[in-house]
């Protein structure tokens, strides 16, 4: 549904950010696509201004997902300073990410997420 969707408005940026997530994150092995992920979470947070704080957090587990822990820390630590502009809990949640990465470890979603 999201690539159906991403075919009639190609810019709507959380629909990127959602497929971009799934693509990243699922817990099925064949269901993820690091390379996609990072092309659709890079295009959401392109047309954001890199200030969405939950886009940065799916562009560095795309990074992650693809293997590329340099470029998923850095995003991480963007998604850090925004979330401490956010909230504790999205500080805590952005640090626990952060520390993920930086063990070379990529994120995976919980079913029930």
């Amino acid at each position: 549904e999201y690539r159906a969707t991403l075919e009639l408005k190609p810019d709507w940026d959380a629909v990127l950010n959602n497929l971009a997530w799934v693509l990243a994150t699922h817990p099925n092995d064949g269901l993820r696509d690091g390379t996609n992920a990072v092309r659709f979470a890079q295009r959401a947070c392109d047309l954001t201004g890199h200030t969405n704080l939950w886009y940065v957090h799916t562009l560095a587990a795309a990074w992650a997902e693809s293997g590329n822990f340099a470029n998923a820390i850095t995003n991480a630590q963007i998604a850090l300073r925004l979330a401490k502009l956010a909230s504790s809990a999205d500080e805590r949640k952005a640090q626990d990410r952060l520390h993920l990465y930086q063990s070379g470890q990529p994120l995976r979603d919980s079913p029930a997420h």
